[in-house]
């Protein structure tokens, strides 16, 4: 009897593994604006361990799912800036 192996999904293609880096990028990107908008707002203190925690879990709420949206606008843009060098050539 032979044994079963499991069949391993087939690589992601170059255009989804783009397409995934930029979804991570953009989303990063604004969790770091999230965090230095509420940090500047004083949220956090000055240099206060208790107020620079209440700035990481406030901005990790916010950005977390769809977060404020910022990350999904820099991404269109992104994406149509790449289309429109792909036109050009």
């Amino acid at each position: 009897m032979s044994a079963i192996r499991p069949v391993a999904p087939p690589p992601p293609s170059p255009e989804t593994r783009k397409a995934e880096k930029l979804e991570k990028a953009t989303h990063e990107f604004e969790a770091i604006f999230v965090r230095q908008l509420l940090a500047k707002s004083g949220l956090g203190g000055k240099g206060d361990v208790y107020g620079d925690l209440a700035v990481g879990a406030v901005s990790e709420a916010v950005t977390a799912g769809k977060g404020i949206g910022l990350g999904e606008l820099v991404r269109q843009a992104v994406e149509k800036a790449d289309q429109a060098l792909k036109n050009r050539r």
